[in-house]
């Protein structure tokens, strides 16, 4: 799942601001890595017996927010060369 929502960003970064992609990964990247950082600690405090089903259910989670994050990006990116014909 995770491999649908990230095939796209980086890509568009491109797309978006030619000029200045690098800096705007740089920027998303930053965000995503921040959030990453965070991951551990929501899943220690979600797994507190360590048990099958509370890991179960941090797998669940993870993967909603996959989801959303590919219904975010179909819904609303737009790619191609149409930016890059334009400038």
């Amino acid at each position: 799942m995770t491999g649908f929502t990230t095939a796209g960003f980086p890509v568009n970064n491109i797309d978006v601001a030619p000029k200045y992609s690098g800096i705007l990964l740089g920027i998303s990247n930053t965000v995503g890595t921040i959030t990453g950082i965070g991951a551990p600690l929501v899943a220690g405090d979600l797994t507190p017996n360590d048990t099958q089903e509370e890991w179960r259910n941090v797998f669940y989670i993870c993967a909603a927010f996959s989801v959303i994050g590919i219904i975010v990006f179909g819904g609303f990116a737009r790619g191609g060369s149409t930016v890059m014909d334009e400038g």
